[in-house]
């Protein structure tokens, strides 16, 4: 009989054990459920932040190409400018060659006499088509100056939205530091979870499991900077960007354009026959180079430049008089910079009269913060992290910590698990044993009442077909995927250091014990 209690009291001890195993194993899977929903949540938080940090740049980018086409216009409408005047200076230049002809040959007994009539009259008709030309490019100043306040205005307007792109950058950025620090969005989903609990507050994220996903995603310790270090690249990306062969050559046809407006606007009247050459283009560099000397092309000042040729062929003359042509050059300089910088220009040649704002009130554009620049401020990719393979070329992971505690639990009094027991047995009189099957407390003291899941999540970059293409803030390529703890290098440190932070220093401990005797597995 007594052997029999004794295997009846064994039987149902074990059963017990095997219940209340079965049912901490079930509820470990539903925390560490919660945990990988939370890890992948923060990454596919960080992924998508990112994804709209890269679109806003093309953005940014894209403005900054529509202002270099805006400075082109200007530029362009500058050397039609240049081209009136070349054109009346080769009026006059003709006029003086008719003019000493006129004085060689309507002398007595010159060697020419037969060219003094129309000598004097080509001289008088091409210098009066000279002054035609230049008292209307007089009379039209005032207009051009208008439409070239208001260009430079379209100009800056375009740098200043491009400016603002940045702000919203760093409102998206913020709001994804909110969701990360304090395990914000793990909050969300743990109130989710909350719904099935039967105890009040046994389900928590807590704060300290933030460290490494704010570490990973900070600016400067991760994965982005705040201020761009190195601009080259955006600056490049726009100068790629530009396209149209108006902005990045101008040659050829807009050329053609000026020489028929010279005659269509009575500039050149026929059989008069003006012939314009032109190359031109707008670019970002340090000096003007038509941005062909990459270690000049940066975001300190927006150029855009134009030279050419004015060549005027006269054919009103009478015969035998000898049918002149002229030529000029045309040369148009546009240079802005940010307001701090006074080396505005706006410049061309030949000229009758200079603008009546100086070029650094008209053409200067807005404020710089890495100065001189005028290029945007935007939210970079980290390039300091992007070299370490050990440590995903930068790419942030981010951990996720949940806890159910049944100290919560036991304090409440309610039968949530009837086989979790503990209660006293006696084996003889003197002495007395302990059997406490809820696991709150080891015999050594140790609280380990807080069932701990941690996992981890990672938002990497990855363009199908561009496996090489390192991660960047440029395209939105970035996903998420739940990996493993350890990951890269630091993990090793991590796991036990945030376990450490959210108040379970012994499965810290214990990760490293395991890791120390060779164990490779883990979530």
């Amino acid at each position: 009989m007594v052997l029999m209690v004794i295997s009846l009291f064994l039987l149902t001890l074990m059963v017990t054990l095997t219940l209340s195993i079965g049912s901490k194993v079930r509820e470990k899977m539903e925390v560490q459920a919660v945990a990988d929903a939370a890890a992948y949540s923060n990454a596919a938080v960080t992924a998508r932040v990112y994804n709209e940090i890269a679109l806003l740049s093309r953005a940014q980018i894209a403005h900054m190409v529509s202002m270099a086409a805006v400075q082109s216009l200007i530029s362009w409408s500058t050397l039609f400018r240049a081209n009136v005047a070349a054109t009346s200076l080769n009026y006059s230049i003709i006029s003086a060659q008719h003019a000493k002809d006129a004085a060689r040959c309507c002398k007595k007994y010159s060697p020419c006499p037969h060219l003094c009539g129309c000598s004097i009259a080509a001289s008088a008709v091409s210098g009066l088509k000279a002054f035609q030309v230049w008292t209307r490019d007089v009379a039209e100043s005032m207009q051009f100056e208008a439409l070239d306040t208001e260009a430079a205005a379209q100009s800056l307007r375009l740098q200043n939205a491009a400016m603002r792109l940045h702000a919203v950058q760093l409102l998206e950025y913020t709001r994804l530091m909110g969701e990360i620090n304090n395990q914000s969005l793990a909050d969300e989903i743990v109130d989710a979870a909350k719904a099935g609990s039967r105890v009040a507050g046994e389900w928590s994220a807590p704060g300290g499991g933030d460290s490494v996903s704010n570490r990973e995603i900070g600016f400067f310790t991760g994965a982005t900077t705040p201020i761009d270090i190195l601009n080259s690249h955006h600056v490049f990306a726009a100068m790629g960007s530009r396209g149209f062969s108006f902005i990045t050559g101008r040659s050829g046809i807009p050329a053609m354009v000026i020489q028929q407006q010279l005659q269509a606007l009575g500039y050149v009247v026929p059989p008069d026959r003006a012939t314009v050459v032109n190359q031109g283009s707008s670019y970002f560099s340090t000096l003007p180079n038509h941005g062909a000397l990459w270690p000049l092309v940066n975001g300190k000042y927006s150029w855009t430049d134009d030279h050419g040729m004015n060549t005027l062929r006269y054919n009103h003359t009478f015969m035998p008089c000898r049918r002149y042509q002229s030529a000029f050059p045309t040369m148009v300089l546009l240079n802005s910079t940010d307001s701090t910088d006074p080396t505005d220009l706006h410049v061309w040649s030949p000229f009758f009269f200079v603008d009546t704002v100086p070029a650094p009130a008209r053409h200067t554009l807005g404020r710089c913060v890495r100065c001189p620049s005028m290029w945007p401020t935007f939210i970079d990719y980290n390039p300091l992290p992007l070299v370490q393979e050990d440590d995903n070329f930068g790419q942030p992971k981010n951990f996720a910590v949940i806890q159910r505690d049944y100290g919560v639990r036991a304090a409440s009094g309610q039968s949530v698990d009837p086989w979790n027991l503990g209660f006293r047995f006696r084996f003889s009189p003197s002495r007395e044993s302990g059997f406490d099957n809820r696991a709150l407390v080891l015999a050594d003291g140790t609280d380990i009442s807080k069932q701990t899941a941690l996992s981890a999540g990672i938002a990497y970059y990855h363009r199908k077909g561009h496996w090489k293409e390192p991660p960047n803030l440029l395209n939105p390529y970035w996903r998420a995927t739940l990996v493993p703890l350890t990951v890269d290098e630091d993990g090793e440190g991590d796991v036990p250091d945030t376990l450490g932070n959210v108040g379970t220093g012994w499965a810290g401990e214990t990760f490293e014990a395991l890791r120390g005797q060779g164990y490779e597995g883990g979530p």
